[in-house]
């Protein structure tokens, strides 16, 4: 009776063990990656959308330019901002990146209709909605 009891016991603390490690070897996919984002002169850009590809995690950049968001590591990043054009950066086990960003005009020439006539997207200081 005494081994059934021991063995019982084995079995429960393997069992626990077992959940235990399976659930910290989940979280040791993901890490914390650092890193700034810059324009092409080298100044730090605020508010720029960093976004972990294909879900909705994501954080925006402080005034320095620096961000910080818990990714896998062979997670895609994909860099958002008004002006420039949008860059994905493979994480590649990475856990600090710097990014510069390249300035875009392309859109800002668009034409935009609004509720009494239209204008060009840079001649806009309000926000745009972009339907269809």
């Amino acid at each position: 009776m005494k081994k059934k009891v021991m063995s019982i016991k084995r079995e429960a603390f393997l069992l626990v063990f077992l959940f235990f490690s399976i659930h910290f070897a989940a979280f040791a996919q993901n890490a914390l990656v650092t890193g700034t984002v810059t324009d092409n002169t080298g100044d730090p850009l605020p508010g720029v959308n960093v976004v972990l590809t294909g879900t909705t995690t994501g954080t925006i950049t402080d005034i320095n330019g620096k961000f910080s968001l818990d990714a896998p590591l062979d997670g895609t990043l994909s860099f958002n901002f008004i002006g420039f054009a949008t860059q994905n950066i493979n994480i590649d086990g990475r856990s600090s990146i710097i990014v510069v960003l390249q300035p875009s005009d392309i859109s800002l020439d668009e034409i935009v209709v609004v509720g009494y006539g239209t204008m060009r997207k840079s001649d806009l200081t309000g926000a745009v909605v972009k339907v269809g």
